[in-house]
């Protein structure tokens, strides 16, 4: 399973989870000065979908750079390189154009 990251709109952050047979999307406002929530809110997003282990299901993260709110961008990235890191899973930085 692939999951997407997308911070880069103002006030708002998006989970995508695919493989090659579904994908889930959710959509989840945030305000600009909780941004340290979005690590609540994955996990969140993934609980309602009963995944347990995370590193066994997720083989790869894909995250927005942009163009978008600077600072919703380096919380995305500064997320996906730090789960990518724990969970010993690639990482692909793309522009929105390329996310989905």
């Amino acid at each position: 399973m692939k999951l997407y990251i997308d911070s880069s709109e103002f006030g708002k952050v998006m989970f995508v989870l695919t493989d090659h047979r579904k994908t889930i999307k959710r959509a989840y406002v945030i305000k600009p000065s909780e941004t340290h929530k979005i690590m609540e809110l994955l996990d969140k997003f993934l609980s309602s979908l009963r995944i347990k282990d995370k590193r066994l299901r997720i083989n790869k993260i894909v995250v927005c750079k942009g163009p978008g709110s600077f600072t919703g961008i380096r919380v995305g990235v500064s997320l996906s390189q730090a789960l990518a890191l724990v969970w010993k899973v690639p990482l692909k930085i793309v522009p929105k154009e390329k996310l989905g």
